[in-house]
């Protein structure tokens, strides 16, 4: 793996310190992890402005998947931030962006009183490097074990605080010394905040 090219302070330098990478290399495929898709849509401004053909994945938060968050008083709160039903899919796919849905791959089953530690061990890993990092990577698993890219395929993959160039694996055979993912060169980066 190299090292970064470009320490970075907005999200938006990222994003451009991606297209210049994409461009300069040959790279026709950028996935972005997208909340809400937003994120993807104006990636995809952007791209247009420049009449490019790269194409645009957005990997999303798992339909209709339940998220549960503490609240200031202790109280768990349940919450779905993605459904399908809510036209941001039909938005997505008029602007010509590929929505990705799927449980992330380094998230545990969840069995009460129970842990894995090697999804765990991975996530912290790479959060190392930076935290999004792990979501880069299980954004370009999810792709890749949905069929919309192809193993061994370079592409890259944006997240809020971090962009590279990764070469893609199914999640099962994410390690392989050959058919293996390769973290080939963190494109930008975001400066660590004091």
């Amino acid at each position: 793996m190299k090292i970064y090219t470009n320490m970075v302070n907005e999200f938006s330098d990222i994003i451009e310190s991606s297209l210049h990478y994409a461009y300069e290399n040959k790279i026709n495929k950028i996935l972005i992890f997208s909340k809400n898709g937003d994120s993807a849509l104006a990636l995809k401004k952007q791209l247009s402005e420049k009449n490019t053909s790269i194409k645009i994945m957005a990997i999303l938060f798992p339909a209709n998947e339940h998220f549960f968050k503490r609240d200031n008083d202790g109280n768990v709160e349940e919450f779905i931030p993605n459904s399908p039903r809510k036209g941001k899919i039909n938005i997505l796919e008029q602007a010509e962006i590929q929505p990705i849905y799927g449980t992330l791959p380094f998230e545990n089953v969840i069995v009460p009183g129970t842990t894995n530690n090697i999804y765990s061990t991975i996530k912290q890993t790479l959060s190392l490097v930076s935290p999004g990092l792990q979501l880069a990577v299980q954004g370009v698993l999810m792709a890749t074990d949905q069929g919309f890219l192809s193993d061994n395929e370079h592409v890259i993959s944006i997240v809020s605080d971090i962009s590279v160039d990764i070469t893609s694996a199914n999640s099962r055979l994410m390690f392989h010394p050959q058919y293996g993912l390769n973290i080939n060169h963190i494109i930008a980066q975001k400066k660590k905040q004091n």
